[in-house]
């Protein structure tokens, strides 16, 4: 989804079909929540990675349903706000 925010400032957005479709194909995702950037690497021999860019702040989860069910930012879960995300 793309939401439009004045003269040609766009900024995309996704939904939880999308988020999950994205993590179980092996897509890297980089989004802000709030002004702070983070990534999710689903490829990892640990499972999907989520965390702060450019911090050692790390959290693994098993799969795509773990992680949404799961994954908090700023004590929020993220299927809560997934609509408030920004993708980068």
């Amino acid at each position: 989804m793309k939401t439009l925010l004045g003269k040609g400032i766009i900024i995309m957005t996704i939904g939880i079909d999308d988020l999950r479709n994205s993590l179980n194909i092996g897509s890297d995702i980089e989004f802000k929540f709030n002004g702070i950037a983070y990534s999710i690497i689903p490829s990892t021999p640990k499972g999907i990675l989520f965390g702060r860019q450019y911090s050692d702040d790390e959290q693994y989860f098993s799969s795509s349903d773990a992680f949404i069910d799961n994954c908090k930012i700023e004590g929020k879960q993220i299927k809560d706000i997934i609509g408030e995300i920004e993708i980068l």
